[in-house]
Formats: structure tokens, sequence, C-alpha cells
């Protein structure tokens, strides 16, 4: 499944208010997010470090803190995927002695999250597959035109050394373009082309196709919106 994240460090400063009768919620936390380094920029998951020093903000209210930018990540500003691969530093604060609570500094941290996001050039991420496919010699160009079309990069080509009767091709090719490859792959080689794939990394996603995914994104959304008018 695609994720999100940011492709830049990005400051946050966030203050949630809120005043109807009686006690209110206030709860202000500042910091930063920053993509984690990772050659897989999707494998770095969440982190969460605290870095406050003194009592701006109680100590009691970290984990409500924590656990809000737990929830915000679980839908991106861009496509709402999963945010993957972010780091989160809570330097300071602020708190109230009557309004502060949990809830509070909980929806103040996801309104952080979405603010520094949105300054954080979020970019949308695709799962790539490292895919193994085996052939026989006379089908190794239809192949490697086959993962070519799909925007496969290949890094490895073994067993074409003139004698050998198959051979095994090695390639990078984003998951999303995975689909029907197999039906594809017999129809080109006579039912005899076999492959296997794993897992290996998430990477940004093309532009048009980036920018494709956010429109059809937003088209569900207004369908959703509307229907429940």
């Amino acid at each position: 499944m695609p994720s999100e994240t940011a492709s830049r460090r990005s400051e946050f400063g966030y203050t949630h208010k809120k005043q109807s009768g009686g006690s209110g919620q206030f709860g202000r936390v500042e910091g930063y997010i920053e993509p984690i380094e990772d050659d897989n920029l999707g494998a770095g998951g969440f982190e969460f470090e605290s870095h406050l020093v003194g009592s701006n903000i109680p100590p009691d209210f970290v984990p409500a803190i924590k656990k809000g930018f737990e929830e915000a990540i679980e839908k991106g500003p861009l496509a709402g995927y999963p945010v993957l691969g972010m780091r989160v530093v809570l330097k300071d604060g602020a708190a109230h002695a009557v309004d502060s609570n949990e809830i509070a500094f909980r929806l103040a941290a996801q309104g952080a999250f979405k603010q520094a996001m949105e300054k954080g050039a979020p970019q949308l991420l695709e799962p790539i597959m490292s895919v193994e496919v085996q052939v026989p010699v006379e089908f190794q160009g239809a192949a490697i035109g086959q993962i070519a079309q799909r925007k496969g990069t290949i890094n490895a080509s073994e067993g074409d050394d003139g004698d050998a009767q198959f051979v095994t091709i090695g390639a990078d090719v984003p998951l999303d373009n995975m689909f029907g490859y197999s039906a594809d792959l017999r129809g080109a080689t006579q039912g005899k082309g076999e492959y296997a794939m794993e897992y290996l990394k998430h990477s940004p996603v093309l532009r048009d196709k980036q920018d494709e995914i956010i429109k059809r994104h937003a088209e569900a959304l207004a369908a959703k919106k509307k229907a429940g008018d």
C-alpha cells in the first residue's frame, strides 16, 4: 500500500484552544518533524522524542501528546495514506492550570502534525518489489521489454553466456505495476516463464502519478461529502 512522508524538516508551534462554558481545553506544543534518515523511506516507521526542559508542559501530558501524534500519522495530508519514516521531536509548549487535559494535548499534537506536514514538502511513497524472472534464453528480450513497460529497473541478468538454456533477470518494479504480470509473462514465453518477488523498499512515486492519486482522493472525498448532504 502507498504511504506518505515529509521530505524535509519542518517546525510546528500549534495551540489547541476551546472554550464553551465551564472548563475549556488548552494545550500548546512546539517542536519539529523530520524524515528518518534511511535509504528505505518507508521502513523507518514513526519515532517520538521528548526534549522538554522545564515544566511548561507537565510530564503527565507527554503520553497524551505522543498518542496524538500516533493518531495523526494514520492519515497523511495528500491522499489519506499512513505516514511513515518520520521522527517527531517535542521541544516546548504551554499548559493552563485549569483548561489543560489529556484530550487538549492529544488534539494539539494532531493539529501540530498536520501543520508541520503541510510545510514539510509531503510526498507519496510506493512499495518497490525485488523481482526475479526466469525465462528461456529466446524470450529474454520479451521479458526485459515487459519489465521496462512496467517502469522496472533491470539490475541483473545471469545465464545469458551463450550456453545456458534459461536466463534469470533481476529487477526492481513498483508493486502497483505488477498486477496482471503473471498472465502477461506466460503469454510472452509460451507458458515457460516464471517469476518471484518480495518487498524491497518504499520510494517516491513519479510526480504525474502522485498528482493523479491526489486527484482521485479529492474526488472520493467530494463524492462522500455530497452523499452525506
